[in-house]
């Protein structure tokens, strides 16, 4: 991680109550360290048991059952067999991520509104009309009218449950099928209901929140946005997968 930033939150009640836990004392060090060398890389890092048996000072074969066990649980991640991540620390780069956005935007509404203030000081001084310049800032910067989103409709020969049939649900489902095609894991049948079952239960307001973070971060699983569900981290059972075109951006970095 950046220097700005060198340490990552720790809540010790979620630790003491997590899964983890269940490990003995070295799987539970060997997690630790690898979740501090991912933050302290920005990302997942390369999986390669003899350089990190060497880094951690344990014996090879110790290290590969250790982290066989935490993925088993879901408390890492690994990508094509090459990059390996610790999940709680993948959300919060995200989350650290999207704040450093949102603070980029507010910082470019601000320099537009001093903007919009130095011509409105121009025009008083040169004696113009002030709404002339204003109605054409205000013109180049109109949002355009959102699209009309398709009509509800039955997709992939499985019809949407009439809690979820809606246009904004319709098209989020479409795009997520969509995605998964691109992909090349191309939705089954059953895989279908089931998603359509877990997205029941969510609400259609979550659900769709949960179909475009899925899209947006390229996983292969429904996943919910870490500030759906109030807990700042994602649903249990949730897969935060790492798809190839991040695994390759991954890749690169690491053998810069």
């Amino acid at each position: 991680m950046s220097d700005s930033l060198p340490w990552f939150k720790f809540v010790a009640d979620s630790w003491i109550a997590g899964d983890i836990q269940a490990h003995d004392m070295q799987t539970q060090g060997i997690f630790i360290n690898i979740c501090a060398r991912v933050w302290k890389n920005g990302g997942p890092i390369e999986y390669n048991i003899d350089r990190l048996a060497r880094l951690i000072r344990v014996d090879n074969d110790v290290l590969k059952a250790a982290i066989d066990d935490l993925i088993a649980d879901d408390l890492l991640v690994l990508a094509n067999d090459v990059l390996l991540a610790s999940k709680f620390v993948l959300l919060q780069l995200e989350q650290r991520n999207e704040l450093s956005t949102r603070r980029a935007e507010a910082g470019r509404k601000g320099g537009q509104a001093k903007q919009l203030n130095r011509r409105s000081k121009c025009l008083a001084n040169t004696k113009q009309t002030p709404s002339i310049l204003e109605v054409e800032y205000r013109t180049k910067n109109k949002s355009k009218d959102p699209p009309v989103p398709p009509a509800a409709k039955t997709t992939n020969k499985i019809t949407i449950p009439d809690q979820l049939n809606t246009p904004e649900f319709n098209q989020a489902w479409e795009d997520w099928g969509n995605h998964r095609k691109e992909i090349k894991k191309t939705l089954t049948p059953s895989t279908t209901t089931r998603q359509l079952n877990k997205l029941l239960k969510m609400g259609a307001g979550k659900a769709i929140a949960a179909l475009n973070n899925s899209i947006e971060k390229g996983y292969t699983a429904i996943v919910e946005p870490y500030e759906a569900n109030g807990s700042g981290k994602p649903c249990k059972n949730a897969h935060h997968e790492i798809e190839p075109d991040a695994a390759a951006k991954w890749t690169e970095h690491l053998n810069a």
